[in-house]
């Protein structure tokens, strides 16, 4: 019994339940972004921060950094020491992740680099601090490659370094999951997925592949652009969880509204004025969820927040299909789809982990009939909290029924209760 409402509580007390609900104020968050400088070494096609960002290049402060790592909060599970530059291009990169270790050694650092500038002095410190580590490769072609990712430099050199970073990993023994990040494009859409995947491997043996096809950062880039959001009614859109779980850190201390906007235009706070606690649930946060909740991307919109163009909510082919539903009828507890009976369905219809991001965010989990498929849906909404991390695997179904079944069947229990 006593395990029963510890379970109740988290569920109610959850990021995931917080966003269902449409709460202003958000649990405090478990992720958090900090972009050590906005500055890039290369002009890739696909990337918009070169045409796009408004903001003066910087880069953050040490004392800004240390002063930011003192006030993350203890729910903060993982610090991505990125946005659109390339963070190691910052002299104080390595410093930057041993300080944040040193602080806070229970939360996992991330770092997702172009690696030009991975030298090995580079590696021998970060292989001792970095949890993640992903590479940006977007050709499996030496004569391609500037043509990708523009500027002066050579794919054998950047291999060199991430195959070196490879070898200290396996000396070190740490567990660091590292990744390769490749973005299907125009300018390299000759290489096939079995030729990438087959070349990554034999370069990088113990690496996760990931192919991904190209953001439209908002409408910035054009060739991600795969759904004309102005033709579609706003209301029909789906809402996104970023706002209640996850804070964006800019190098001069701003308060970004998204990792994934590259103009850095809006503030939601500054650092520098104001602490992390004090900005998280401050009356900008209250009313970005308030218009996310409801659904009002046009009063986003003359803010200069740009999430109805954003393709992260339906960039997924899998799900397009499943993504624009009647909101009326959410409201009025109806059935809201008609899915095969399958879980498979469920999972692919509601939530997009792959994205890092829950497809639909008004779906209401807990009221939905899908044809005795209820309680399942209620234990991927409630159950997701506890196993976020699962949001980088591919197939999300298959990870959930390798949790321990006493666990499934303990939660399936536990009786979800309105607030009063």
């Amino acid at each position: 019994m006593k395990d029963k409402k510890i379970l109740q509580e988290r569920v109610r007390n959850s990021w995931t339940n917080t966003w269902v609900k449409g709460s202003e104020i958000a649990p405090n968050p478990w992720l958090v972004y900090i972009s050590p400088t906005n500055v890039c070494n290369q002009s890739c096609a696909v990337c918009a921060l070169r045409d796009h960002n408004v903001k003066s290049n910087g880069f953050m402060t040490e004392k800004l950094f240390k002063s930011i790592v003192d006030q993350l909060f203890p729910e903060t599970q993982r610090v991505y020491l990125m946005k659109q530059g390339e963070p190691l291009l910052h002299p104080k990169i390595c410093d930057f992740a041993e300080y944040l270790k040193s602080k806070r050694p229970d939360i996992e650092i991330a770092i997702h680099t172009n690696a030009t500038m991975l030298t090995k002095e580079v590696s021998d410190r970060l292989v001792k601090t970095v949890d993640f580590l992903t590479f940006s490769i977007h050709t499996i072609r030496e004569e391609n490659y500037q043509n990708v990712h523009g500027g002066n430099f050579h794919l054998k050199d950047v291999i060199e370094n991430c195959q070196y970073f490879l070898k200290k990993r396996s000396e070190s023994q740490r567990n660091i999951k590292v990744y390769v990040d490749y973005v299907k494009q125009n300018r390299n859409k000759d290489e096939t997925s079995e030729e990438i995947i087959k070349t990554f491997n034999q370069l990088f043996p113990d690496t996760n592949i990931g192919i991904h096809n190209v953001f439209s950062f908002q409408n910035a880039i054009e060739e991600g652009v795969t759904v004309s959001t102005k033709k579609i009614d706003e209301k029909l859109l789906p809402r996104c969880i970023f706002p209640w779980i996850a804070l964006t850190i800019l190098h001069d201390g701003e308060i970004g509204y998204c990792i994934t906007e590259p103009r850095e235009k809006v503030s939601l706070g500054n650092v520098q004025e104001n602490s992390l606690k004090e900005i998280w649930n401050n009356d900008n946060f209250k009313e970005f969820r308030l218009n996310m909740k409801n659904g009002d991307y046009s009063a986003l919109h003359k803010k200069e927040i740009l999430c109805r163009d954003c393709s992260w909510l339906w960039s997924m082919e899998k799900i397009h299909k499943h993504l624009i539903i009647d909101r009326d009828k959410i409201h009025n507890n109806e059935i809201i789809t008609k899915l095969e009976n399958s879980k498979d369905q469920i999972v692919l219809s509601y939530i997009d982990l792959l994205k890092g991001n829950f497809s639909d965010a008004k779906n209401r989990m807990n009221e939905i009939d899908t044809q005795n498929n209820e309680n399942d849906v209620k234990f991927i909404a409630n159950y997701i909290d506890d196993y976020h991390k699962m949001w980088e695997n591919h197939d999300v179904w298959e990870q959930i029924c390798k949790m321990n079944n006493e666990d499934y069947e303990k939660f399936n229990e536990v009786e979800y209760v309105e607030d009063e």
